[in-house]
């Protein structure tokens, strides 16, 4: 029997071998024969290979590879765009890619779809610092091209990032805008001549601002959206979005205290959110649930949905703001039971949520700091690890050593707040008398760029040099040590002679100057918004923004400021 046994795992093991290296020579053969193809070619190929990954990846990296081999800029960065388009989870650094070489040719349809790509794939992994930079980017672009579908996606991401991080008005401002041109797309149109992609659009847009009313507290216009929306049943492209309508509406009763109502539509949306494969929401609608049977004393069966809630974010390791008070109530419940492990749990959970939420959410960090909830939460995980572990001696000991501390944090935040706000006072008092000129400077370049004077040069030719400049500016690369008029010239695509014609007359300085103001300008806000700048020794203050030494540095600081920069820098901390 044994001997059987090893015969198949032998054969079985031939096989697999043999069929592995079959595929080996496939492949290679494959690659062999590509080499000769056009882009074209490979492109349709691509395209043409449908779900097959390993088939994708093959002629979209052979497409890689001929572009860089035959230094084809336009082609290297259409092939980064077919990278990412299939390599979702892995695709920053080919997005990051696709910016290089689309600043290089100006393709701002891929600019646009490269940093609103990026910015969705942050907000999917809660770096939300990062998301709003990608789509602020993002947004520009839509400017630039003046292509609405594009301004409303990034218009819609702006407002989604923006809730998340706790600016409801200014969300609600972004989704009523984003609902006038998704009202378009389907206006004056019956229900049943409405295509999918417009009604999916406007209802995603409905959801959004129905829900925003309700975070800002306009409980009357939420409910207006949701009952307004019951009109697209019966469409198939409307389910997922009617089911997140339902759980809207329970948080709507929940909010307005009718917490019976709050359970029916909670309880209603969550076979409806399974059914959409929509976690998150279903934690949401436990959470509404158990908040609500909480309140109307069904004190287990409100416990016992708080915690599916919390199950749901343990296994997605996620967190949604709004749901903390059901974890401060889970602890308080065990705390009142004396269930020190169970209380310990979601002391940590509280702390947990409070630690990712920091970097993130920069209003609940503030607001915890105010109402002093993290210092006690320490606390209290302190003291509940000693109850397991140590006497009840120990514990006061450890209790008395924290309140002291607590208090001594207390104080120095507060000592630091109070100093933040002199030094505040004082740089902006500094920077008034000279702020005036600067506008009036701005407003002279904006003036200038209007009227489109003769230099000599075409204004095909003038107009881009200007873009690639805002470019320049935007990056920061003026920062870049040893830049002289005919390297940025050859960057642009120009020659130094142009190129300082049009500094000249758009931006009424020398080329010098030019980079000087840039590089200052930007010390100026590193001063007032990076508190390691500000220790910088001035040598490494002028190296930081671009310049060789702190000579030309001070000299140019002065220019600006009418100081020195030591002295600028003493007199902001002066009390």
């Amino acid at each position: 029997m044994k001997l059987t046994k090893h015969i198949a795992y032998l054969s079985l093991s031939v096989l697999i071998l043999s069929k592995v290296n079959a595929q080996k020579k496939l492949q290679v053969e494959r690659v062999d024969s590509l080499k000769n193809k056009s882009y074209e070619d490979l492109y349709n190929s691509y395209y043409n290979a449908g779900q097959d990954d390993s088939l994708q990846n093959l002629y979209a990296f052979e497409y890689l590879n001929k572009a860089y081999k035959e230094n084809d800029t336009l082609n290297i960065a259409t092939a980064y765009y077919i990278i990412s388009t299939y390599e979702r989870e892995n695709s920053l650094p080919f997005l990051d890619s696709l910016i290089k070489y689309s600043e290089k040719i100006g393709a701002y349809n891929w600019l646009w779809s490269a940093h609103f790509d990026k910015g969705s794939i942050f907000n999917s992994q809660r770096e939300f610092k990062k998301a709003l930079s990608s789509h602020v980017k993002a947004y520009h672009y839509a400017i630039d091209l003046n292509d609405l579908d594009y301004l409303d996606k990034s218009i819609t991401s702006l407002g989604i990032i923006k809730e998340k991080i706790g600016r409801h008005k200014e969300a609600l401002i972004d989704f009523k805008t984003s609902l006038r041109y998704t009202s378009s797309l389907v206006k004056g149109k019956s229900l049943d001549s409405i295509d999918e992609k417009s009604g999916v659009s406007h209802l995603h847009t409905l959801h959004l601002l129905s829900n925003s009313y309700r975070l800002n507290n306009k409980l009357d216009s939420a409910t207006l959206i949701n009952n307004e929306v019951q009109k697209f049943r019966g469409r198939d492209w409307a389910k997922k979005y009617l089911n997140e309508f339902t759980l809207n509406a329970a948080e709507v009763h929940y909010d307005r205290k009718q917490y019976k109502q709050a359970i029916d539509s909670a309880e209603s949306s969550i076979p409806l959110l399974l059914e959409n494969n929509n976690p998150k929401n279903v934690a949401i609608a436990y959470y509404i649930k158990g908040m609500s049977e909480y309140k109307l004393g069904d004190y287990n069966n409100g416990i016992k949905s708080l915690e599916k809630m919390d199950s749901i974010y343990s296994m997605l390791g996620s967190i949604y703001l709004a749901v903390r008070p059901g974890y401060t109530l889970l602890r308080n419940h065990y705390k009142s039971k004396n269930n020190i492990k169970k209380q310990l749990y979601y002391v940590e959970r509280l702390l947990k949520f409070d630690s990712i939420a920091h970097d993130n959410y920069a209003y609940i960090s503030e607001e915890l700091v105010n109402k002093i909830d993290r210092p006690k939460l320490i606390n209290e995980k302190k003291e509940l690890s000693q109850k397991l572990n140590s006497s009840n001696k120990t514990i006061t000991i450890i209790s008395i050593g924290f309140s002291i501390t607590f208090i001594v944090l207390v104080t120095e935040f507060l000592r630091r707040r109070r100093l933040k706000k002199q030094y505040q006072r004082r740089f902006d008092a500094l920077l008034d008398r000279f702020s005036k000129m600067q506008i009036i400077s701005e407003q002279d370049s904006k003036d200038i760029r209007s009227n489109k004077c003769e230099i000599g040069i075409e204004q095909s030719v003038v107009d881009i040099i200007l873009e690639k400049l805002d470019i320049f500016e935007q990056k920061k690369h003026y920062t870049k040590k040893n830049i002289t008029a005919t390297k940025l010239a050859k960057e642009l695509g120009t020659n130094a002679n142009y190129l300082g014609r049009i500094i000249k007359h758009y931006r009424n300085k020398s080329f010098r100057n030019y980079i000087n103001d840039l590089r200052i300008e930007l010390a100026l806000k590193k001063i007032r918004n990076d508190k390691k700048f500000v220790k910088y020794s001035v040598i490494a203050m002028a190296k930081e923004v671009g310049f060789k030494n702190s000579e030309p540095f001070a000299k140019a600081f002065k220019a600006k400021t009418n100081l020195n920069p030591s002295d600028f820098i003493e007199k902001l901390r002066q009390k």
